[in-house]
């Protein structure tokens, strides 16, 4: 699981330097599924990302279909578990929380999977499903949080 916090408004530049990172993480082609958001549309991260068409490849939801990004029930998630657990007391020790939070979600991959393979987001699973099969056998599955992301990659 990849993530990103940050302050400011998301806009193209916090999702070119999310990407950046993204690539610079991984050795192999991230296939990245994104939601209509856009900034996901945008012409500066187009032009990105079609200088980097051999690192990396977006794919868009279909608009209204929140039941098919699994990063909807991660943020479910960490605003149950990592903000309504624990009430902050200024900006600074949020982002702490969430930071930590997230770190240990991410020592936990297990955690992440079963919210991608629950029944009752079968269509999700579909998703998923189709999109490992356009990858073969050896795909690995990764969420990045702050925004509506998940990606997978061939191992």
């Amino acid at each position: 699981m990849c993530f990103k916090l940050f302050t400011q408004r998301f806009d193209s530049a916090v999702m070119l330097d999310f990407l950046r990172r993204l690539i610079r993480q991984c050795t192999h082609k991230v296939f990245l599924i994104v939601d209509g958001h856009p900034v996901h549309r945008a012409k500066a991260v187009h032009q990105w990302l079609e200088k980097h068409q051999d690192r990396i490849r977006l794919f868009f939801l279909p608009a209204y279909s929140p039941e098919l990004n699994p990063d909807e029930l991660l943020n479910h998630d960490v605003k149950a578990n990592a903000v309504g657990q624990q009430r902050a007391r200024n900006s600074s020790e949020m982002m702490a929380n969430l930071r930590s939070y997230l770190r240990s979600t991410q020592r936990q991959p297990h955690v992440v999977q079963n919210l991608c393979l629950r029944e009752t987001r079968c269509l999700r699973s579909r998703l998923v499903c189709s999109l490992f099969n356009a990858l073969g056998s050896n795909g690995s599955i990764r969420f990045h949080k702050q925004t509506p992301i998940c990606y997978a990659r061939k191992a």
